[in-house]
């Protein structure tokens, strides 16, 4: 498989855009595909997810390992883990989310749900915190899964998408701004083609590369002006072109756009938006000088994005060494991380770390170990630059 099948396949593991690629052997892939089913005959392989302040991925078995804070569920009590420990009960697995909950979609798009569930962030009906991995039922197959603060949402193979939890700020998108312990429909949504949820709002792409948002906008993550907060999805204002996704953090968002560059809009408080001023934007700013991109991550204050040649460039608040350049000096220009390369897949979602699998299944990860997210004693307090996480093949 060529350098770009790799790197692509890796993306399509990770749940990331509407993203063709080429089957094992075949030419290099595209990323104007349309297409946005789940299709059992897709490759299932190694990949790490992260999120908050833990981190799960899956060896060539397909088993899933977890460690950080980790919820009930995950093998062992709740509590801080250092050392990856597998989580029973779970087919083969093609992405997860993490954030508070534990969220995992199956080859067939079947959506596994642990963890914590004070406000039915699992959206079974129940309060009660999830022991074990069960399944929840959204009606037919899942794409992808979110799990925002203390609410989550899935995106159907079919383009519609689904909350649940809390439902302040208008976190479930369904007009209201009421909790729900169950799964509701995002109102006019129906060709979705990927999905993230942030502390308190989420994003999506529709099939022609519109991003809509919902949720909190105190700080213009939503993409509009003037307008405090929406519970139904809003067109992302002035964008620069169509998306292909959009990654969210905690009160910002940036988008790849189609052409390969990145766009953000929202919080600038640590220069996660790609520029030094204005402090918040409702508008899409081009990120200047970052192009051939194929993926990009927000965390709570800063933005990583994975580029075609497979390396990393990250910007924005660097305090516990998550942008991975050996400092802790934030910056609002994108540098690289320095030593990775041959990268397939990034991962980090309203966090303080990121991960990163290479093309010779190696997982790595940066920035805090808080409750031992980075799989090193929670005594190390971060890493500014990129740890080896050793887990079997």
């Amino acid at each position: 498989m060529s350098t770009s099948a790799r790197l692509v396949a890796g993306l399509l593991w990770m749940g990331c855009g509407h993203i063709d690629f080429a089957p094992a052997g075949g030419d290099a892939a595209t990323t104007d595909a349309d297409t946005h089913s789940v299709d059992a005959a897709d490759p299932v392989g190694p990949w790490i997810a992260a999120g908050g302040i833990s981190a799960c991925a899956t060896t060539t078995d397909g088993t899933l390992y977890c460690w950080g804070n980790e919820p009930p569920g995950d093998g062992q009590a709740d509590g801080t883990h250092a050392v990856p420990s597998p989580v029973p009960g779970l087919p083969p697995l093609r992405r997860a989310d993490l954030h508070g909950a534990r969220y995992v979609v199956d080859e067939t798009g079947g959506l596994w749900v642990w963890g914590g569930n004070t406000t039915g962030q699992l959206g079974d009906g129940t309060t009660s915190p999830g022991l074990v991995p069960r399944r929840l039922d959204l009606g037919g197959p899942v794409r992808a899964a979110s799990s925002g603060y203390a609410f989550g949402c899935a995106l159907r193979a079919a383009g519609t998408v689904a909350c649940w939890g809390d439902g302040s700020a208008g976190k479930l998108g369904n007009g209201g701004s009421s909790s729900s312990l169950v799964p509701v429909e995002v109102v006019g949504l129906a060709d979705a083609i990927t999905l993230e949820s942030g502390d308190t709002h989420s994003c999506a792409v529709r099939a022609d590369g519109t991003a809509v948002c919902w949720g909190d906008n105190g700080a213009g993550q939503l993409g509009v002006p003037d307008l405090p907060q929406s519970d139904v999805p809003v067109v992302v204002a002035s964008a620069p072109g169509p998306f292909d996704h959009v990654a969210v953090g905690d009160t910002h968002a940036c988008g790849r756009l189609r052409d390969g560059t990145v766009a953000c809009w929202g919080s600038n408080s640590s220069g996660q938006l790609g520029v030094a001023a204005p402090a918040s934007s409702s508008a899409p700013l081009r990120v200047p000088g970052v192009a051939t991109v194929v993926m990009v991550v927000a965390n709570a204050g800063s933005t990583c994005v994975l580029h075609q040649d497979g390396t990393a460039s990250c910007w924005g608040s660097n305090t516990y060494g998550e942008l991975g350049d050996g400092t802790h000096a934030g910056r609002s220009a994108p540098a690289p991380v320095p030593g990775l390369t041959d990268l397939v897949s990034l991962s980090g979602r309203a966090g303080l770390l990121v991960c990163a699998l290479d093309g010779a299944g190696q997982r790595w990860c940066w920035g805090s170990n808080n409750s031992g997210a980075l799989a090193l004693d929670p005594s190390m307090v971060d890493s500014p630059v990129p740890v080896l996480i050793n887990l079997p093949p």
